[in-house]
């Protein structure tokens, strides 16, 4: 399968904490978004997403109960959160916990790097 980086490097969000970094890919016919990010303690994590992250503005909300995220567009006149669905979702958990990988906070080029490589394998589906 031919696989083609939408992006030539690494968006990367590290202003603030969440940390967060995006790179997009397109294979076979479909884009994918690889997700890192660092939430106020190590390690980094990795997800591989379905869709375009980087395109649509969040913020998002998201329900780990039920397993749903959502964007946020404001709230109705009745208090209500307005919420819209999103065209992108998480494939995977965190890839770097599933496989026993950690990287510090100052580590983020090697995560970078590891998270292209796990990607790889994991469309070849060599990581489940």
């Amino acid at each position: 399968m031919e696989c083609v980086w939408v992006d030539e490097d690494w968006i990367e969000d590290l202003i603030w904490v969440p940390s967060q970094c995006y790179r997009r890919i397109r294979c076979g016919g479909r884009l994918y978004t690889l997700y890192l990010r660092w939430r106020w303690r190590d390690p980094w994590q990795f997800y591989i997403v379905s869709g375009d992250m980087v395109s649509e503005d969040g913020p998002y909300i998201v329900d780990l109960e039920a397993g749903t995220v959502k964007r946020f567009v404001g709230v109705s006149e009745d208090g209500e959160l307005r919420l819209e669905d999103i065209t992108w979702k998480f494939l995977t958990d965190d890839l770097f916990e599933k496989l026993g990988i950690y990287f510090r906070d100052e580590e983020l080029k090697e995560a970078e790097e590891k998270a292209e490589e796990l990607f790889m394998k994991w469309v070849k589906g060599e990581i489940k």
